[in-house]
């Protein structure tokens, strides 16, 4: 809406460009929560920056003032150029933030390194909406974050962009276009927090792996998974296996379920079809140390470490591969047993 409450007056001012003047929250230093939708302002000098208490930072559809006057790509570099050569004591208000939600609105400058090393508090990021955004540069900070949601947008990113996102607690990445950089999706090699993901229709993903994640419970696959060769999820606490909401002829064409003991179901799309079935499927639900193999043939109880058992998966030229503690997993298998 239009329409903007006065900080010095109580009122109401009407704008009806949506433009948000420079000295809207001069009086709100203590704002702890802003949302601004389908408004214009400065990215170089936003008007929240005097907001010393902000918490919670949600912007949607919302456009750079000087974008109007300039190109889009004369602008970033006018941006990227201007954020190096001021000082950012000026930008303080990002170091109190716990939520950021940027929805629709194109300003990587805010994902910069520069203006991560600021958010050190904070516990939830969501990205809808952005296109080509370099996002390389959330690996090694976000050590706090709780929640990562990027969600229907075109950027680049890199193998290990979570690799030290070690208290991550939910992940969502869907309906992305990773046009550069990341074809491996993998979990921190020390996380006990993680327990929800949620992935679907990103192209360029070949292979999505979160080994050791020991509280992961939930994996939600949905859409198109074309180019993904493989999925592991060996020695973590999933129950369900959910495929519902993948498309049939995008299945992965591995899929790696070791030391899985607490696995109830795999419920497969509706439509199987023989071209979509997954080439290697390796179940363990035996103990949470996967059982090591030989060849084909299982040995019956060593116990080992998943390291030690992954080099042998990695020789083992075996299609399918299915040990279990309980029977009734095997009926979830119907709809694939006859192909």
């Amino acid at each position: 809406m239009p329409y903007w409450i006065s900080t010095t007056t109580c009122g109401f001012i009407l704008s009806p460009s949506g433009a948000i003047a420079d000295n809207m929250f001069q009086h709100s230093h203590r704002l702890r929560v802003l949302e601004l939708s389908r408004c214009t302002f400065s990215f170089s000098s936003p008007p929240f920056l005097c907001c010393h208490s902000l918490r919670f930072l949600w912007l949607e559809h919302c456009e750079d003032l000087l974008a109007r006057t300039s190109t889009a790509d004369h602008h970033q570099r006018d941006a990227a150029k201007e954020l190096d050569n001021s000082t950012m004591a000026l930008w303080e208000c990002f170091k109190s933030l716990w939520v950021l939600d940027l929805r629709y609105t194109h300003w990587g400058q805010i994902l910069s390194a520069q203006m991560m090393d600021l958010m050190t508090q904070l516990r939830e990021l969501n990205v809808m909406g952005a296109k080509n955004w370099d996002m390389s540069h959330l690996r090694g900070r976000l050590r706090n974050i709780r929640k990562l949601r990027v969600m229907k947008s075109t950027c680049c990113f890199n193998d290990h962009v979570l690799s030290e996102m070690e208290s991550m607690e939910l992940l969502d990445f869907s309906e992305n276009n990773i046009i550069q950089g990341m074809t491996n999706l993998s979990g921190p090699a020390r996380n006990n927090s993680i327990k929800t993901i949620t992935i679907g229709g990103c192209d360029g993903l070949k292979v999505v792996t979160f080994r050791h994640c020991k509280e992961l419970k939930n994996l939600f696959l949905k859409g198109s998974l074309g180019s993904l060769d493989k999925l592991e999820l060996s020695g973590t606490r999933v129950k369900t296996l959910n495929l519902l909401g993948v498309e049939a002829r995008s299945l992965p064409k591995q899929i790696i379920l070791l030391g899985c003991e607490e696995l109830r179901a795999i419920l497969w799309p509706w439509s199987m079809t023989k071209k979509g079935l997954p080439k290697v499927l390796h179940i363990d639900t035996t103990s949470p140390s996967a059982t090591a193999y030989r060849g084909e043939a299982p040995l019956v109880h060593p116990h080992v470490d998943l390291s030690l058992h992954q080099q042998k998966e990695d020789n083992f030229m075996g299609r399918w591969r299915i040990c279990l503690t309980d029977a009734r997993l095997l009926r979830f298998l119907g709809p694939v047993e006859s192909f």
